[in-house]
């Protein structure tokens, strides 16, 4: 008796089938089911939304970097005016990034910083290896604001502070 090799994705895929009324797994699995009939070379590209969309890692790297942004306001910041803490942070941030302590470690496989702001500030940038403005930041901290993908992404190239 010879059993078929085992294939990850094939397995992934009888386990995602046997969610109904998942709509999560049904995407998922869709995704999987188009790698394994050869329609698409990876599941990174199966499961985009297309040309022009970010990508999955990019959404996980931006809400990692939004939820931190939000900590430091939290434990280092609570005790100001959310535009000031907003430039403290985007001042920080920058100089953090534009600093000796990145540049040696930013290559790092394990945040070199025990605490503190710089620990914040590693962590922030290997999510997403760029500073953000004032004016992002302060969105962020006030809950979004409604602002569309396109104003998001320009707005992280600003220098407003």
């Amino acid at each position: 008796m010879t059993t078929a090799p085992y294939h990850p994705l094939q397995e992934l895929s009888r386990i995602l089938a046997a969610q109904p009324g998942d709509e999560a797994a049904a995407r998922i699995g869709a995704a999987v089911q188009r790698v394994l009939d050869g329609d698409e070379d990876s599941l990174d590209a199966a499961l985009s939304e297309g040309r022009g969309w970010r990508s999955w890692r990019s959404d996980l790297a931006r809400a990692e970097r939004d939820r931190l942004i939000c900590e430091i306001e939290a434990e280092f910041f609570a005790d100001r005016p959310t535009r000031e803490a907003a430039r403290e942070i985007a001042k920080g941030l920058d100089r953090f990034h534009s600093g000796v302590d990145w540049r040696r470690f930013r290559n790092a496989e394990t945040n070199p910083f025990p605490q503190g702001l710089k620990a914040k500030f590693w962590l922030i940038l290997k999510a997403i290896d760029r500073p953000l403005s004032a004016a992002r930041i302060r969105d962020l901290l006030a809950g979004g604001g409604g602002l569309s993908t396109s104003q998001q992404i320009s707005d992280d190239f600003s220098n407003d502070t």
